[in-house]
């Protein structure tokens, strides 16, 4: 056993696995990365990233690919308008997509499965089971000592701190609304970090977290939503990013963003969908944190030509 004045639970997630017949047929996400051959038809049942990203390297890898849902929508906690985009240029590339489907089972016959769902089937060479992950809480003692926890994660308060006084919980494991991504996990470790110096007591402040899919093209947010916006009665400036020269360097053809102020004309969120949307949301990212005011904005001059260029030219 170990002992220590604080303890920090860092355990992460694990994949999801449906509760199933067959279940132990299909494969997560490491088999994925560890195929050293491509089969050449990959059935994916789930709708998030994870089923998206590999759909698509999948796909330009040259197989042929299937992604199944539950319901009748993908990337759920991104702006749809532009998630349909996404989809619409994955079938257009050869992509099927089924969805409103329960999938009931997985069968093998051979080397080949089969998926079924709703009195019907889907052969395949390969299943990748894409429905999620789910936080480590099983079998590390938190019973034992009395630690709050549920099948979102472990529940912490503002300081990060479980029920039990020395012991507190950083990243994925964590039950809360903060996007559950390696940056988010490094911020949380290093506020605790701080708390246990005595730098600070204060509770935790989290920034703006942004979010990226890495489809092509890709699909990025930070900040203030497009649907929190039109509630809110914000300000939103759109772009169609084809249209700018720039752009046409690479021969983008699919391509926006939006943009969200509050009263003051901050911007306080973004949204895009292009081939280099994870570097524009980087570029948008300190002024959303810092609320720069104009004359700050006026006082950066980025190099060009660059997508932050880019960025900073449709604030």
């Amino acid at each position: 056993p170990h002992t220590a004045e604080n303890i920090v639970i860092s355990t992460g997630q694990h994949p999801h696995r449906l509760d199933i017949p067959g279940t132990e047929l299909a494969h997560d996400s490491a088999d994925f990365m560890n195929l050293t051959h491509l089969p050449a038809n990959i059935t994916i049942v789930g709708a998030g990233y994870i089923s998206l990203e590999f759909a698509t390297i999948a796909n330009a890898a040259g197989a042929k690919v299937t992604v199944i849902t539950h319901g009748d929508k993908v990337l759920r906690k991104f702006y749809q308008p532009y998630v349909e985009q996404i989809v619409a240029d994955l079938k257009s590339r050869g992509v099927d997509f089924i969805n409103n489907a329960n999938v009931t089972s997985f069968e093998q016959d051979d080397r080949d499965f089969t998926v079924n769902y709703d009195g019907r089937t889907v052969k395949t060479n390969w299943i990748l089971d894409a429905t999620g992950r789910v936080p480590n809480v099983d079998g590390i003692g938190l019973d034992k000592v009395g630690v709050d926890y549920s099948e979102k994660g472990v529940k912490v308060n503002d300081h990060l701190q479980t029920n039990v006084d020395n012991i507190y919980a950083s990243g994925d494991v964590i039950d809360k609304d903060q996007p559950k991504l390696t940056p988010t996990a490094i911020f949380e470790s290093t506020y605790l970090m701080h708390v246990f110096a005595g730098d600070t007591s204060d509770p935790i402040d989290y920034p703006a977290i942004p979010s990226v899919v890495f489809t092509s093209p890709r699909i990025a947010k930070v900040g203030v939503c497009v649907e929190e916006a039109q509630k809110n009665d914000l300000t939103i400036k759109e772009n169609h990013l084809p249209d700018d020269w720039y752009r046409q360097v690479t021969k983008e053809s699919i391509g926006d963003n939006a943009l969200i102020y509050d009263k003051q004309n901050h911007l306080v969120g973004a949204t895009e969908i292009s081939d280099q949307a994870e570097d524009a949301i980087n570029a948008f990212l300190p002024a959303i944190v810092f609320k720069f005011e104009p004359a700050q904005l006026e006082r950066l001059v980025t190099l060009f030509p660059t997508i932050a260029a880019d960025a900073w030219g449709q604030i």
